[in-house]
């Protein structure tokens, strides 16, 4: 676009060359395509998190202290889901 409007004359007249011919607003297509990107790091985000918290440092090693502490723990993590609340299981 810079150069089709360096050229003397074009200043009135519509550039339809480069990606000028494929696309009226190329820029705001470029615009969008630079936000989609942080798509995936917005849903990785997340599933790290999750996946650390319970494979990595936080549940395992938590329910591990709370085993050795408190009586009962491990029959409650045998009858109770690990972090979605819903219906207990049957033991």
């Amino acid at each position: 676009m810079h150069r089709f409007r360096s050229i003397r004359g074009n200043h009135d007249r519509v550039c339809s060359r480069g990606l000028w011919g494929s696309s009226r607003h190329p820029d705001y297509f470029f615009r969008c395509l630079h936000w989609l990107a942080y798509l995936p790091l917005a849903w990785l985000a997340p599933v790290v998190v999750t996946c650390s918290l319970l494979r990595g440092a936080g549940v395992p090693r938590r329910e591990a202290q709370l085993i050795g502490r408190k009586k009962g723990y491990a029959e409650y993590m045998r009858s109770t889901n690990e972090l979605i609340p819903g219906r207990c299981r049957e033991v």
